[in-house]
């Protein structure tokens, strides 16, 4: 690990892991639609608007674009909750543009699985 862990802020990856969960849950809510649209989640889903009654077509059309949205979604705050883990916090605060891009990225040096296993 590259970062001292007591000097991780904490709150700041909570705020963004708790983003990408909601994403997450969205997304499963949507494939548990898919396979019965009168389940609670479904109706949720409904509700929020994220799931429209749509002919079957459009139904799976918009299905599969809205799950892109949230993937990407979730991908940003799974990115953004890593690479803020340790910055100075007024940074987060007043977050430019330029940090909003950076930080969203997939982080750069973080070893793959693969790479942790075979280090192990």
């Amino acid at each position: 690990m590259s970062k001292n862990l007591n000097h991780y802020n904490w709150d700041l990856i909570l705020s963004e892991l708790r983003a990408a969960a909601g994403s997450l849950d969205c997304m499963i809510e949507m494939i548990e639609a898919r396979s019965d649209p009168e389940k609670a989640a479904a109706a949720r889903l409904y509700r929020r608007g994220n799931f429209r009654k749509f002919g079957e077509k459009g139904r799976e059309e918009h299905l599969r674009e809205r799950f892109e949205v949230e993937f990407r979604h979730a991908q940003h705050h799974m990115n953004f909750a890593w690479n803020i883990r340790a910055i100075d916090p007024e940074k987060y605060t007043h977050l430019s543009r330029e940090h909003f891009e950076k930080w969203g990225r997939f982080p750069v040096g973080l070893d793959s699985l693969v790479e942790m296993k075979s280090d192990g």
